[in-house]
């Protein structure tokens, strides 16, 4: 057996499914989609990931990159500005446009380039400032009113 191909998991869990799915009387669908490959996917490797995270180095990764932004950014351009003829080809643009956010999400994660939002700090006499005014505001309907006097 190959280092590679652990299947404990995977045996007990297809016959479970195929029982479920072939027991008379059971809600599940009666249905099976087989996909078929003309070639067989390779397997992953450990190596995978560094080899995978030094592609943002890469200038002709890097220029794919930039082409799929391109084209995410026209979509954009297209989707606000240019009026469509028929309803279809809206819905085809908008599938286009979630693809590529998608295909270009899943690039970021696995090549390391996860941009994070870094929330903004405040310096300490932006604080000073705030509690300043925040004392300086005087409360209507606190303390004794003018009629009360």
């Amino acid at each position: 057996m190959d280092k590679h191909s652990d299947t404990r998991g995977f045996w007990p869990g297809l016959l479970a499914l195929l029982k479920a799915a072939f027991t008379p009387g059971s809600n599940s669908p009666r249905h099976v989609l087989v996909v078929e490959l003309e070639k067989p996917i390779p397997v992953t490797h450990k190596d995978d990931e560094a080899a995978i995270a030094t592609l943002k180095f890469n200038p002709g990764f890097i220029a794919l990159m930039n082409r799929l932004r391109l084209k995410r950014a026209y979509l954009i351009a297209t989707l606000e500005k240019i009026p469509f003829k028929d309803i279809r080809d809206v819905d085809s643009a908008q599938h286009c446009l979630h693809w590529l956010r998608f295909l270009e999400s899943e690039v970021d994660n696995a090549t390391g380039n996860i941009k994070t939002k870094e929330t903004p700090r405040l310096a300490v006499n932006e604080v000073e400032e705030f509690e300043k005014i925040r004392h300086a505001i005087e409360s209507v309907g606190v303390g004794p009113t003018s009629l009360e006097k």
